[in-house]
């Protein structure tokens, strides 16, 4: 039996049989196997325990955020205000006059202003010779009154409430000075983030001592 040229169905002839395959279509269109599966959907509990444990994470990366800006931006005030003070100095022995620095209390804000002795010797009208820079939530406190270290037993320290401003001077020395500030050989300046009366972290504070006569501006950090 054979398959006709024509057709595919088989002839007999008597002859034995071969049999031609047909075109191998399957190659064209392979089986497709359906493989068992044995996972599940997530239950409801399951996904509230996921939502759980993102929402704690989440809370409690944004209060390190929070702390991390905060603390960075007590920092920041105090290196920027102790670099004012030694430029302050540098210019008036350099130039051989008299330079203030101004501390202004706004509310939460502080704002510091430099300020040289004109050419005729008056002090009314100062000389700017930066421009006013403003420290947001940054309060000029008393750290002895606090209880805080590392606040220093012998120095003059400085406290302003809102309105108020103190003026320290630089002499052709030198030489600091207060102005209606008791003798003593440092001044200390406490600087503490606040958000109103209230402080997020009380422990946030930087404490810059500054001495009258000679000496380097330390910066004290809890």
């Amino acid at each position: 039996m054979v398959f006709s040229r024509s057709s595919n169905s088989p002839v007999d002839d008597g002859r034995r049989v071969r049999v031609f395959p047909a075109p191998l279509l399957w190659l064209r269109s392979p089986v497709r196997r359906r493989i068992p599966c044995d996972r599940t959907a997530f239950s409801l509990v399951e996904l509230l325990a996921v939502m759980a444990v993102v929402a704690l994470l989440a809370a409690s990366s944004s209060h390190l955020v929070r702390h991390m800006g905060q603390s960075g931006a007590v920092t920041k005030a105090g290196r920027d205000l102790s670099g004012v003070f030694e430029a302050a100095k540098a210019y008036a022995m350099a130039h051989n006059t008299k330079v203030w620095v101004v501390l202004q209390q706004h509310g939460d804000d502080l704002t510091v202003s430099v300020g040289a002795e004109p050419s005729d010797g008056g002090e009314a009208d100062l000389v700017a010779l930066q421009k006013p820079q403003t420290y947001r939530n940054i309060r000029v406190v008393d750290l002895g009154e606090m209880g805080n270290r590392p606040s220093s037993p012998v120095a003059t320290r400085v406290d302003l409430v809102d309105g108020e401003e103190v003026r320290f001077r630089y002499n052709r020395r030198g030489e600091l000075a207060g102005e209606q500030m008791p003798a003593a050989r440092v001044i200390e300046i406490g600087l503490q983030y606040r958000i109103g009366e209230m402080s997020p972290e009380p422990d946030n504070y930087a404490a810059i001592h500054m001495p009258r006569l000679g000496g380097s501006i330390q910066i004290h950090r809890p």
